[in-house]
C-alpha cells in the first residue's frame, strides 16, 4: 500500500484538522490517406498515451477516523485506499485516528459541526472540503473526488448532501430529530454491539440494501456502549412483544430476525424487496442483474443494437447471400451465412475484448478519458456527415480500392463447386478479411461502450463474469440484424438489396448516438451509471438527428442553403464502384 498511515488516535497525540500537518509525499513516482492508415494511426497514438503516468507529485491528503475493533471499518484502510491507488495512480497521505479514544470522538465531531453536519457512523472520512461518514458515502464519494481533482486540480466543493449521504448509524441515534417510532414503513431497525463477530457479517449487507433500495431507511444503534440506544431497544422490543436482548437483532415494519446468517441475509433482501419497487432486471440466460448493473446492461444493449445497424457489414452480407441466393439453395446459404457471422462475430469479440482489458489496465486517465471521448464525437460528425454527403470527402467506410475485390470474392463463393467444408473454408477466410477491412467503419461504438464500461466499474472493476456476459449480450444483440438478414434470404431465396438511401439514414442515427456518446463522457464519465442516464444520452441523440434530418428536408424546400450543395449527385459510375 502506497498511503502513507500516521495512526495518532491509539497514543493520544495530537491530531490534525483536515488538509493541514506535516505530511511527506510518497508518491509513484502527399498520398491520400486511407482511412484503414487513419484507424492504424489512432491506435498507435492510443498505445502512445496509455503508458503516460500521472505525476509523480500527485498525491491527495486525507484524514481518517476509524473504529479499530470494526474489522468492516478496517477495509478502508486495508482494500479502498490501495485499490484508488492503483486505478488512479495517485498516492493518497494519510492521517488516521482511533474513534474510540474520547478526544478523537469530540475532534471529529466538532470537525463536522464546523461543516453543518453531525457525527452518526465510522468511519469519517476527510477529503477536501467533504468529509462522508460510513463504507458505503466513502466507497462512493472518495472517487468521484479523485476525479474532479485530478480534471481541474482543486476538491469539490461542499455539498450538503453529501454531508447527509450515510444512513444514521453508529452509537448515534437515527436523526438530529429523534428515532421514528417502530414499526414505520420503509425503516430497517439493527441493533449491534461493539466486538460482536455476527454483526460485523451483517453490516456489508445493510450497505448494499441502501444503496439498491434507496426508499428503506437503515437505523443503526450499537447497545453495548450507549445508554441512550440501550432505550430504543427496550422500546422497539416491547413493541414487537418480544424480550431477547442479543445481537444483532433487525426490525422491519411487523417483522423481526435475531442472528445473522445466509438465510437471515437473504429474508431481509427479500423483505426489503417486497415493501419497495424492485429494479432489477432479470434476463433469461443472462440471470439477474441490480439497479446499477441493470444501467450497463441497457446502455450495451442499446449501443450494441445501434451498431448492428452497420452499413459496411450490412453492404457485404447483403451482397454476399443475395448472389448466393441465385444458387436456389438454403444448405449454402445457411453455410455461409452462418459462418460469415460466427467468424466476423469472432473477430469482433476479440477486438473488443482487446479494448476492455486495455481500459482496464489503463484506470482512469484523464489523458485517456479526452482522447476517447473526442475520438468517439469526431467519428460520430463524420458518419452524420455523410447523411448530406455520402462518401463526400473523408469517410469512415471500407476503402474503395478493397470494394472491387469484395464483389469479385463475393461472386466466387457464389459459384464454386466446393464441398461444403471447402465452402465454409473459403467463406471464413473471406469473413476474416472482411471483419479486418471494416474496422474503420465499426471501431468507433467498441470503443466508446468498452471505455464507458470500464469507467462504470470504477476502481473495483467489474468481474470476470460480468465482463463476459457484457460482451456476450453485445455481440449477441450486434448480430440479431444481420441474423434477420440470413433468415429473410433463407425464406425469400430473393436477392437482398442495401443501398445508398438505407446507408444515409443508418449513419445518421449511429452517428449521432455516437456524437451523444463521446459528449456526455467528455462532460460526465458516469453517465452510464443509472438507467435515466442511459436515456438522456439516446434521447439526445434522436433529437440531434431528428433536427439534422429536419435541416436536411428544409434543404430541399430552399435551393438558397449551402447544404444543398453537399448534395449534389456524383457521377453514376461512381455510385456503381461503390457499390
Amino acid at each position: 500500500m502506497k498511503a502513507r498511515t500516521t495512526s495518532a488516535g491509539t497514543t493520544g497525540t495530537g491530531g490534525i484538522t483536515p488538509g493541514n500537518g506535516s505530511k511527506e509525499n510518497t508518491g509513484r513516482t502527399s498520398g491520400r490517406i486511407s482511412p484503414a492508415r487513419v484507424v492504424a494511426g489512432l491506435a498507435l497514438g492510443l498505445a502512445v498515451l496509455l503508458p503516460l503516468p500521472l505525476p509523480a507529485e500527485t498525491a491527495i491528503p486525507v484524514t481518517y477516523f476509524g473504529d479499530i475493533t470494526c474489522a468492516h471499518c478496517d477495509t478502508i484502510l486495508d482494500r479502498t485506499i490501495p485499490e484508488l491507488e492503483d486505478f488512479f495512480g495517485v498516492t493518497f497521505e494519510v492521517e488516521a485516528f482511533d474513534i474510540l479514544q474520547p478526544r478523537e470522538e469530540v475532534r471529529v465531531a466538532r470537525l463536522l459541526d464546523q461543516l453543518g453536519t453531525s457525527y452518526r457512523t465510522p468511519p469519517v472520512l476527510f477529503i477536501g472540503n467533504n468529509a462522508y461518514q460510513g463504507n458505503y458515502a466513502i466507497e462512493k464519494m472518495v472517487p468521484r473526488e479523485v476525479i474532479f481533482f485530478l480534471d481541474r486540480g482543486e476538491f469539490m466543493p461542499l455539498d450538503p448532501r453529501s454531508l447527509e449521504m450515510a444512513r444514521p448509524s453508529g452509537t448515534g441515534s437515527a436523526s438530529p430529530a429523534g428515532p421514528v417510532p417502530p414499526g414505520s414503513p420503509g425503516v430497517l431497525r439493527f441493533f449491534w454491539g461493539i466486538g460482536c463477530p455476527h454483526c460485523e457479517t451483517a453490516k456489508p449487507l445493510l450497505d448494499r440494501l441502501e444503496q439498491r433500495y434507496p426508499h428503506i431507511t437503515v437505523e443503526r444503534y450499537e447497545v453495548f456502549q450507549d445508554q441512550q440506544n440501550r432505550q430504543i431497544f427496550r422500546e422497539t422490543l416491547d413493541h414487537y412483544g418480544l424480550s431477547t436482548t442479543g445481537v444483532p437483532q433487525f426490525f422491519l415494519e411487523e417483522q423481526s430476525w435475531i442472528g445473522f446468517n445466509e438465510t437471515i441475509g437473504r429474508q431481509l433482501e427479500e423483505a426489503v424487496q417486497g415493501g419497495t419497487p424492485s429494479r432489477e432486471l432479470t434476463l433469461p440466460l443472462f440471470g439477474t442483474f441490480s439497479p446499477e448493473e441493470s444501467s450497463r446492461v441497457a446502455i450495451t444493449a442499446a449501443i450494441a443494437f445501434v451498431d448492428g445497424f452497420n452499413p459496411c457489414s450490412l453492404w457485404v452480407l447483403t451482397l454476399l447471400l443475395g448472389l448466393i441466393a441465385h444458387s436456389r439453395s438454403r444448405r449454402r446459404i445457411l453455410l455461409v451465412g452462418g459462418v460469415f457471422l460466427v467468424v466476423t462475430a469472432t473477430i469482433y469479440g476479440a477486438f473488443i475484448l482487446g479494448l476492455l482489458n486495455i481500459f482496464t489496465a489503463a484506470g482512469a486517465s484523464w489523458p485517456l478519458r479526452i482522447l476517447v471521448g473526442s475520438m468517439a464525437a469526431a467519428m460520430g460528425a463524420i458518419n452524420a456527415k455523410d447523411f448530406f454527403a455520402f462518401h463526400r470527402g473523408f469517410s469512415l467506410a471500407i476503402p474503395r480500392v478493397l470494394r472491387r475485390p469484395i464483389g469479385a470474392w463475393s461472386r466466387t463463393l457464389a459459384v464454386t463447386t466446393a464441398s461444403p467444408a471447402g465452402l465454409a473454408g473459403m467463406t471464413a477466410l473471406f469473413a476474416a478479411g472482411i471483419a479486418l477491412a471494416e474496422l474503420p467503419c465499426t471501431a468507433g461504438f467498441p470503443l466508446i461502450w468498452s471505455r464507458t464500461i470500464t469507467s462504470a466499474a470504477g476502481p473495483q472493476g467489474l468481474p470476470g463474469e460480468s465482463f463476459a456476459l457484457l460482451l456476450g449480450l453485445y455481440l449477441l444483440v450486434y448480430l440479431l440484424i444481420e441474423i434477420g438478414i440470413v433468415l429473410a434470404a433463407l425464406a425469400t431465396l430473393g436477392r437482398l438489396r442495401f443501398g445508398e438511401g438505407q446507408a444515409r439514414w443508418i449513419k445518421l442515427l449511429g452517428g449521432t448516438v455516437m456524437m451523444s456518446l463521446g459528449g456526455f463522457y467528455l462532460a460526465d464519465p458516469e453517465i452510464a451509471n443509472s438507467l435515466e442516464g442511459v436515456g438522456l444520452v439516446f434521447a439526445v441523440a434522436l433529437v440531434m438527428a431528428l433536427a439534422l434530418a429536419g435541416l436536411q428536408a428544409l434543404t430541399a424546400l430552399l435551393p438558397g442553403l449551402p447544404l444543398r450543395a453537399l448534395r449534389r449527385s456524383r457521377p453514376k459510375q461512381q455510385d456503381r464502384a461503390d457499390r
